[in-house]
């Protein structure tokens, strides 16, 4: 009877672990085939942002950096859609269980991965260069007057803003009163193409994005840094999950 109890508990314990397993090994399909909906929305994301700000109606100050941006989006755009691909690749290695594709799998995790993290740290950059070009050509145009200042007018109507942050004396420097462009004004005053201190607009223009596409350059650059991340952090987690098995 002893020995009977025995092999009884044996097999219970069999079962038992074989259930846990099971069950392990199901949650751990649901939870990678959730992370791989997730590279798939993300290389979506990439696509959709960088698109958006590729049609969006540029306001930059130079006719060739607006020219090299919009061919940067590009490339993006074809990352953002292979990024996709390696989702929907990791999507058919974890339901189907091809070993030689979930291999290529982990691959093409970490190289987008590294590649992900690398081209958002740069995409980052790169708006950082154009906002501080864009603050400078700002402050230049402040310095002059009649055409050669046309376009910081047009900046100054279109966002309802004044100048540069700490640069806002180059409009009266050489003048005994603080009188700024009409372009600052909130509202027209008659018979004059000035403005009092007291009228103008409460917010310098290199608070808003003067180019649209910086704005979604920088959004997308933030993604593909923490998708990158994610994509590593996921191929670690995919070998771990087999080694136990």
């Amino acid at each position: 009877c002893y020995c009977g109890s025995v092999s009884e508990y044996h097999y219970s314990s069999d079962i038992g672990l074989v259930i846990a397993m099971a069950t392990l090994r199901w949650v751990f399909r649901i939870l990678f085939n959730l992370a791989n909906l997730v590279v798939i929305l993300a290389g979506a994301g990439i696509v959709a942002v960088t698109y958006k700000g590729k049609v969006a109606v540029p306001e930059i100050l130079a006719e060739e950096l607006n020219q090299w941006a919009n061919q940067m989006t590009v490339p993006i755009m074809i990352f953002g859609a292979s990024v996709m691909g390696v989702g929907i690749v990791g999507m058919i290695s974890v339901n189907f269980n091809i070993r030689l594709l979930a291999t290529i799998y982990k691959i093409l995790l970490v190289l987008s991965g590294i590649l992900l993290v690398v081209t958002g740290i740069v995409s980052l950059v790169v708006v950082a260069v154009f906002v501080t070009f864009e603050k400078q050509q700002m402050i230049d145009m402040m310095k002059k007057t009649g055409e050669e200042r046309k376009l910081m007018d047009q900046i100054e109507k279109l966002h309802r803003c004044c100048g540069v942050e700490g640069h806002l004396d180059l409009y009266h420097r050489d003048r005994p009163i603080k009188f700024f462009p009409e372009s600052c004004c909130v509202r027209k005053l008659p018979f004059t193409r000035t403005c009092p201190q007291q009228l103008i607009y409460g917010v310098t223009c290199d608070r808003f994005w003067i180019n649209p596409l910086n704005e979604y350059l920088m959004y997308g650059g933030i993604i593909m840094v923490i998708l990158g991340v994610f994509c590593i952090v996921l191929a670690i987690l995919v070998t771990l999950s087999e080694k136990r098995d």
